[in-house]
């Protein structure tokens, strides 16, 4: 029975999860000075179906990895590159550069 009840644990357990909207917002692609069309965009997943945008606003390139945190309603609350961290006003947050140096961040 103890078995059972963790299998249902997981499984349900990553549904209730996956429903909370925090990962809705997909950031993509590489900042750059010229018009590109793999410029900065973003998948927006908030009503279902993908909206995809272009962020002109932001200037981080994902040129290895990318990472971002929402809030429960999908709004982006940070993100970051793997280099340094930012805010949602794509303000660099406290502490938050030079997280990882190394020969590919140069």
């Amino acid at each position: 029975m103890i078995k059972l009840n963790i299998i249902l644990l997981f499984v349900f357990g990553s549904y209730f999860c996956n429903a909370q909207g925090i990962d809705n917002l997909w950031l993509l692609g590489y900042y750059s000075s010229q018009p590109s069309p793999f410029g900065p965009s973003t998948m927006d997943f908030k009503n279902g179906s993908p909206l995809i945008y272009r962020d002109t606003a932001r200037t981080m390139n994902f040129d290895f990895l990318e990472t971002s945190m929402s809030d429960s309603t999908g709004n982006i609350l940070f993100y970051t590159n793997g280099v340094y961290i930012v805010d949602k006003t794509n303000q660099t947050m406290v502490n938050g550069n030079g997280i990882n140096p190394s020969s590919s961040t140069t």
